[in-house]
Parts: C-alpha cells; structure tokens; sequence
C-alpha cells in the first residue's frame, strides 16, 4: 500500500474511532448501519491505487548542428545563429486505478509537461496564464479493462501506451517530456507460457462529432485525415533461457489533398476564370506500410532486463514492405513519353496529372504534360539489431551491440527502401545524446555497467554511426513516421551521380555521388545513477565528433571555395561588399565537429 493510501486511511480510522467514542457518551447506542458503511468505504478504498510521478531534468545541448560560424545571412544582413540550448523540462502525473468488481478495471492518469519559463505570464510570475493555445495537462491513461475472458483473454480500451520487446518500433517515449500514447483497443490472449497480443490504435480522426469536438487534424487543417496503426505481438517461452517475439505492424495514412491545387492566376484567367480543383487532386495517395518482424533473446528474468546465466543477448530483424502514397514515373519508360496539356489552361500546380513532368524535345523546345507511363512507389526496408552482454563479476558487465537500418540510395524512383522507424522509444538506443534513428543507418557500440550497490550504476558506452546509404539523409532520432526530419549531412536525393546542386546562396542542396561521405559521428557516454532520500538521480554526458558526412557538407572544400571566389570578385567589382554571406563562406573551415550533450534529471514516484 503506497504512504499516500496509508495517510488516508489511518484518518478514516481515527474519524470512525472518534464517532464511536462520541456515540458512548450519548443515551443512544452507536448506530450499526453507520459502521457497516465505513468498512464497505474502507473495502472500496483498498481496491483504489493512487501513483504519481514529479520529474525535473535541466539539459545543455551545444553545438548540434557542428557549425562553426553559426551565421544566418540574407542579403546584406548577416544575424548570428545560436544552436546552443538550455532547459529545463519538468513532467507531473497522478493517476487512479480501480478494481472494478473480480474482472474489469479502469485506470486515468494526467500528465503535466513544462518547461520552465515558457508559459505565457512566467516573466511576471504569473505561470498559471497559460496560452490558450499550448496546454500543459492532457490526459496520459485514461482506459476500461476486462480480464480472464474464456479463460485467458484481457480486452482494455481507451487511451493506452503501447511497449513492445526492446520498444525499437513501439514504446510510450517515457524519456521525453511528453510521453506517448495510442487512442485505441489491445486485446491479449495469453496462457503459461505464450501471449498474442492484437491492437489497433486510431493515429489521426478527419471527421468531428455531431457534440462540436472538432479534430486538430484533417486535410482542412494541413494534417492527416484518417491514419490507424494496428498489429499483432506474440510472444513464445518455449524453454527457460529462450524467448521468441514474432510481430507484425501495419499502418495505414489516408490520402493527402494538394494544399494549393491552383496556384496560377493567369492559367485561370485564360480558363475564363474557373479554377479547375478536382477532389482526387492529391499530392499523396492512400500509404500501407506492413513491418514483419521477430525478436529472439534469452533475458527472461527481472522483467526482461537480464538472463539466467552471466551471458545475455537480444536479436531482431524487421522488414518492410507496402505502398507508398507517391506515384513517379516509369522507370523503364526511357523516353519519358507525355500526354501534352495546353500550357495556358494548366500549370505544375494545376493539373490532372498523376506525374506533371516538362521534358526538352531534340529541337530544343519543351514540352509540359502528364507522364503516360507512372508507376506507384513500393516498400522494401529491413532493419536489423543484435547485442550481447557477459557479466564479468556480479556487479561487472560488458556489452557490445550493433544495429542497421537499411537507406534509400535514389529517394526519386520507384522503390522506397528507407527503413520507417515507426514509433519507437530510441533514447539510449544509440547512445545517449539522441543524435540518429533506426534508418539509414549502421552502428555499433561496446559498454561497461558497474553496479555499485546503494551507491548506484556506472555506465560508460562509444558509440560510431555511419549512413547506410550514402545518397539517403540522416535521420533526426525523430524520423521516422511522416516526418522525414534529418540532420545536415552530405546528401543526394536523387543519386546525382557526377553534378552537384547549389542553392541561390550557393549554400549546398545536393552533391555529386563523388563528393558524398558516410561517417556520422563517433560519442563518448557517461550515466551515473543512484537513488538517494527515496529520489532517483540520474546525470549524463555525452562527448560527440562530427564525421566527414558532416564535414563534407559544411566546408566543401573541393567546390564551394572556388565558386564563392568568383562571387567575391564579382561583389567587389562595385568597390563595396553588398553580399557579406560570400565573403564568410571563405571561412574555412565551416564546420565544427565536437558537440556535447549533459543532463541531470531527479525523479520522485509515489
């Protein structure tokens, strides 16, 4: 019974001790039906659990963009770019869980994230004027469960968090200041030695109900319309020492209309100015991805976290296959054949093409039309993990793990072989500082733990990643999914093999396969943890080199130089500098390649 329930119920006793000594003094006898409520009250109370979590953790994040100049110039005006950030994160829940009878539970946990200082009226201390717009408090767990259904099947639906093996694909994210959850349905049939646990969770809700609780998202709303994510996760103990996770994870995104299906004033006007806007204008078809995976391991003591004997080890593969909601053109339709469409009713942005696409014909001229010939983008991804521990001494452990996730060598074809990261739990994954994802990558690591007993837990890790891929971009830890979010690094969309692009600024937007680099970055970790006056103290430090995937791009040695040369001679022509952006990119070099990453955080549950 947690202190917060003992509290109460000591008062509860104390108040029926006092009515009862009252009730002796007075002529009347004690009234029995009062007392046989106050122990039904108390039976109730024991089948309420109360929990709660306080977590603060202040974090330094310094240059994780390995910038040296940090400069951001348009035109004549140059303005310094701070990518250092410090903060401080906090998350507070409370929760209530209720025995329902034999059978049927329900649970409701809030969830408050913050970071200090950030609220509308904290500079005048008046923190509670939050923006209307950016609450802080939101529902975290809100479900109804039943269970021993048929002998072995628990249903529980409602808002739920999901966690599934090493959580590499699905986790609740507990490490961020805002943790995930799924609005959704799991069902687990389970006996001694196996489950199968079947889900399905609604990501994304176009429609509103007929109350007026309107949906955020939608395509009116720039988001997605209807998007599920749902599977199933057996789980098998055929011996003591081994246990075998066969899954399989679908998800479905609902097509996206074009945001601007016109966007030409002058086509429309020749139109006699009727805007041609058809409801299957879509930039993004219906997306099915399908992950078909399995993990094999022998930690089945402590929760998972460890193994009988001193040797641990974990692996796991997972491919994927599907359709994209993406049509391009055919890639064995060498001529690049197209439909032509009048050039004054119809624009890049205004069309009824699958594929609008402008080709140059031997004379020169060019043509703009629909491709003939298109061909929607199939999936082929795998990603792979294995990690290996042997337990030295009691307290001694040393590990090592490697990891890919594989890259797509040209993002323009008709194959998409990005590994989608799903929704995964990724801190600590690949190493503290949570600078990449599950996809396009390769990694490796070796790391020591040393339980020091009440005095805590060492950990040291290194950690090298590099692209798998060199073409393919590198993925934020926050890839995966729809976002597609990357870190700068050499890259090229389209495998242009020999030509590099440049933006209007000259600033790098693809290079040449010749000039590509895979190496990401190298990282030192350092995580102490102890657990001192009932609080949890964890502090970290990560120490990370930039590769040459990084370098490559942010000094360019090889092609940049010599174009912002030119342009400098060209700006000084005048006798004056009127683009400073040139003469700072001759700073060479541009890059800097050390970045650090440390954290405290101090968490109290009840």
């Amino acid at each position: 019974m947690s202190t917060f329930k003992k509290l109460v119920l000591l008062l509860a006793l104390l108040l029926a001790a006092l009515n009862s000594l009252a009730a002796e003094g007075e002529t009347t006898p004690a009234d029995p039906g009062e007392m046989e409520r106050m122990r039904a009250l108390l039976k109730a109370w024991e089948a309420i659990r109360v929990d709660g979590m306080v977590r603060v953790r202040p974090e330094w994040k310094y240059n994780f963009n390995f910038d040296r100049s940090d400069l951001s110039c348009s035109g004549t005006l140059c303005r310094a770019r701070d990518d250092n950030q410090e903060f401080t994160g906090m998350r507070s829940e409370l929760g209530v869980a209720a025995k329902l009878g034999e059978s049927s539970a329900a649970r409701i946990r809030l969830q408050d994230s913050r970071v200090w200082g950030a609220e509308r009226g904290s500079d005048t201390g008046l923190a509670t004027a939050n923006d209307d717009t950016r609450q802080s408090v939101d529902v975290r767990e809100a479900w109804l469960e039943t269970t021993g259904l048929w002998g072995g099947l628990d249903v529980r639906g409602g808002r739920l968090i999901l966690a599934f093996g090493d959580q590499r694909l699905i986790g609740p994210l507990d490490w961020t200041n805002v943790g995930r959850s799924f609005d959704g349905i799991r069902a687990n049939l389970h006996g001694d030695a196996w489950s199968s646990q079947w889900f399905v969770a609604q990501l994304a809700e176009q429609d509103s109900d007929s109350a007026g609780n309107s949906t955020a998202v939608g395509a009116q709303n720039g988001d997605l319309d209807d998007a599920r994510l749902f599977g199933i996760y057996n789980t098998f103990k055929p011996i003591e020492w081994l246990q075998i996770e066969p899954y399989y994870i679908g998800a479905r995104f609902s097509p996206v209309q074009r945001s601007a299906p016109v966007a030409d004033a002058t086509a429309i006007q020749s139109r006699g100015g009727v805007a041609i806007i058809n409801t299957e204008d879509r930039s993004r078809e219906a997306e099915q991805l399908h992950t078909l995976g399995a993990r094999f391991t022998n930690r089945t003591v402590d929760g998972g976290k460890s193994a009988a004997g001193p040797l641990d080890w974990t692996l796991e593969y997972a491919w994927q296959t599907g359709r994209s909601g993406r049509y391009v053109g055919a890639a064995w339709d060498q001529a690049q054949l197209i439909a032509p469409l009048p050039t004054d009713l119809f624009t890049s942005a205004a069309n009824p093409c699958r594929v609008y696409a402008t080709v140059t014909q031997p004379d020169g001229s060019s043509l703009s039309g629909c491709r003939v010939y298109v061909e929607r983008q199939r999936i082929d991804a795998f990603a792979a993990a294995a990690s290996i521990g042997y337990r030295v001494l009691e307290s001694l452990r040393l590990g090592g793990e490697a990891l890919v996730g594989s890259g797509d060598g040209n993002r323009n074809d008709a194959t998409v072989a990005t590994f989608n990261n799903l929704f995964p739990t990724n801190h600590g994954k690949f190493g503290e500082a949570d600078l990449v994802s599950w996809q396009n990558m390769k990694a490796w690591s070796i790391n020591l733990e040393w339980r020091l007993g009440d005095a805590g837990k060492l950990r040291i890790a290194y950690w090298s990643a590099d692209k798998y891929r060199a073409q393919d971009a590198w993925y934020k830890v926050t890839g995966g999914g729809q976002s597609g979010a990357t870190q700068a690094s050499t890259e090229s969309a389209s495998n242009a093999r020999f030509a590099s692009a440049y933006n209007t600024d000259l600033s790098a937007a693809a290079l040449g396969v010749g000039h590509l680099r895979k190496h990401l970055f190298r990282e030192y970790d350092l995580v102490y943890e102890v657990k001192a006056l009932a609080i949890e103290w964890r502090a970290g430090y990560s120490y990370i080199l930039g590769g040459d995937a990084v370098g490559a791009l942010k000094d360019d040695l090889l092609i940049r130089q010599e174009l912002y040369s030119r342009r400098v001679v060209s700006d000084l022509s005048d006798g004056r500098i009127d683009r400073p952006a040139e003469f700072l990119a001759l700073q060479q070099p541009q890059s800097r390649r050390t970045a650090h990453f440390a954290y405290l955080m101090a968490t109290a549950r009840f």
